[in-house]
């Protein structure tokens, strides 16, 4: 039983304690959490404040998400656009717009519309996700 107590295990057991011992955990700034779901959200990178708090899962998931709906909706724009680019040669009839070019726009105008909710709904979470782990550091 003696041996276990000097074996190089047991050592670096105690040198763990005492390093997570000495680890703070410092409240973080709910104005610098909304600054930097603001600034950087405006510009397409959602979730650096949630990063910035430690929820590193879903600022990704929204930086993800984020650029899931910005690819799909520009998806739909150019759609849209490249179904309205038929000009016909002279002397030859008006050509039709196809429905579905009305329906990629209206699709790419929706996704955008729900990107910038989800950009304005991740600031004030950020700053709610900030609270509450200022809450379970300071007791």
């Amino acid at each position: 039983m003696l041996e276990l107590e000097f074996s190089p295990l047991w050592w670096y057991c105690q040198l763990g304690a005492k390093l997570s011992s000495r680890i703070v955990q410092r409240l973080k700034s709910q104005k610098i959490a909304m600054l930097l779901a603001t600034l950087p959200g405006a510009v397409g990178f959602l979730g650096i404040g949630h990063l910035y708090i430690g929820r590193i899962r879903r600022g990704l998931i929204l930086l993800m998400g984020a650029w899931g709906l910005a690819g799909t909706s520009l998806f739909c724009f150019i759609a849209s656009a490249m179904s309205t680019m038929v000009i016909p040669p002279p002397g030859y009839p008006k050509v039709e717009v196809p429905a579905y070019s009305l329906v990629f726009g209206v699709v790419g105008v929706v996704l955008l519309l729900g990107l910038v909710a989800l950009w304005i709904w991740q600031i004030f979470d950020a700053k709610a996700a900030c609270r509450n782990y200022n809450k379970q550091v300071s007791g």
